[in-house]
């Protein structure tokens, strides 16, 4: 699977445009290798926005955008409220199961997504990648409130890996900070394999999510 992450910086007073305009990625639903797109506003940064999708692989991802995207875009009218965006792409070697088998069902299900963006110390990725397999996601999948996710590594650089992951509910994910994850932090002596790590976490909007046509 191929996941896509999009951050937008929308221009003060611009968000309701914005969020109008992203109503416009529903055309997504009929594109080949589409699995789903989800979106909404940072919980901190009142204009700033996260889109996640995923597809089934690198080839139908490209083929959208040479032959679909710049339709869609420019129908929606949406760069006339961006201020900036960021874009990358990460290969999901790790699908994350959680009450879910399916690891797309967070774009669907979700009532809260976490994003940690992890930058891994050179030659590190294997053992930060074992951790991730069999320390942290069966933790997860055993609070019985995170639905599933994604983990893979970036597209431009095998050092910047991304772990998404949606939950019940945002009382349930600090319920997992607060009495899981110390420990498990210890656990993975997290310091030996990782320089930095960026956090961010949004609220679904309604409006914004994508299922594919065949999931109706």
């Amino acid at each position: 699977m191929l996941l896509k992450y999009v951050i937008c910086e929308v221009f003060p007073h611009k968000q309701e445009a914005f969020s109008f305009h992203q109503t416009s990625w529903s055309d997504l639903s009929q594109m080949s290798g589409f699995l789903g797109q989800v979106g909404g506003w940072d919980i901190f940064k009142a204009n700033k926005a996260h889109i996640i999708s995923l597809w089934e692989n690198k080839e139908q991802y490209q083929s959208f955008m040479e032959n679909d995207h710049d339709a869609i875009y420019d129908h929606s009218n949406q760069a006339e409220s961006i201020a900036t965006i960021a874009v990358d792409l990460f290969t999901i070697s790790v699908p994350i199961h959680g009450l879910s088998d399916d690891p797309s069902a967070f774009l669907h299900k979700s009532s809260y997504i976490r994003i940690a963006l992890s930058f891994i110390k050179p030659f590190k990725q294997a053992s930060f990648t074992e951790k991730q397999k069999h320390l942290w996601n069966p933790e997860m999948a055993a609070t019985k409130a995170m639905i599933s996710g994604a983990f893979g590594e970036s597209c431009k650089t095998d050092l910047h890996f991304i772990t998404v992951t949606g939950w019940t509910s945002e009382y349930e994910h600090e319920s997992y900070q607060l009495n899981l994850l110390p420990s498990l932090k210890a656990q993975a002596k997290t310091r030996d394999d990782i320089e930095s790590i960026e956090r961010a976490a949004f609220l679904p909007v309604e409006d914004w999510t994508v299922t594919p046509t065949f999931l109706y």
